[in-house]
């Protein structure tokens, strides 16, 4: 059900954002990162606490802010690269003889892909303030490097069908309702 509520809401608020920038011919870029990072990131956040205190390895417990600010750094820069990025990676593949359909869905399968390189250690870094709270740094570093590949992997598995697949599906919807009705 968590997971369910944060796509959709998600995905709502982009659509909207598009329609109100489009139908007022506002470009949409911070308007969509905006808004878009305010609905996931709090959702995704709520969803993540829960699941902390659900698979964590402690006993429920309140969430360390540092954790909160790590989780929102995390999530802002997924939707950047799922929502604003793709769209300028795309002209670049367009400039270089790709088709346009070709250029944004690949662009927007790696980009929120590939982000998830550089977003895993923020993940595991929070999960790891929240379960255990006077680590040291250079244990956390350890933790962060023993669980990087398979948890960037199965992140990656995760916000392939969600923002890569899912916004393709968005896009051609968005697309088709706006040409057709």
């Amino acid at each position: 059900m968590y997971i369910w509520g944060l796509y959709s809401a998600t995905y709502a608020t982009a659509n909207y954002i598009d329609s109100y920038c489009n139908k007022h011919n506002i470009n949409s870029d911070v308007p969509k990162f905006v808004g878009v990072s305010t609905v996931n990131t709090s959702l995704c956040i709520l969803k993540d606490r829960s699941f902390a205190r659900m698979f964590g390895t402690r006993l429920p417990t309140k969430v360390p802010l540092i954790t909160y600010g790590l989780w929102a750094i995390r999530d802002m820069s997924t939707i950047a690269t799922s929502f604003n990025v793709p769209s300028k990676l795309a002209t670049i593949l367009e400039k270089n003889g790709y088709s346009k359909k070709v250029s944004m869905n690949g662009a927007q399968i790696f980009c929120p892909v590939v982000m998830q390189t550089i977003t895993t250690p923020l993940h595991l870094l929070g999960l790891d303030y929240y379960n255990n709270r006077t680590k040291m740094m250079n244990k956390r570093l350890k933790f962060i490097k023993k669980e990087y590949g398979k948890t960037t992997f199965a992140r990656m598995c995760r916000i392939a069908p969600a923002f890569g697949f899912g916004d393709i599906i968005n896009n051609n919807l968005k697309n088709y309702l706006y040409n057709n009705f």
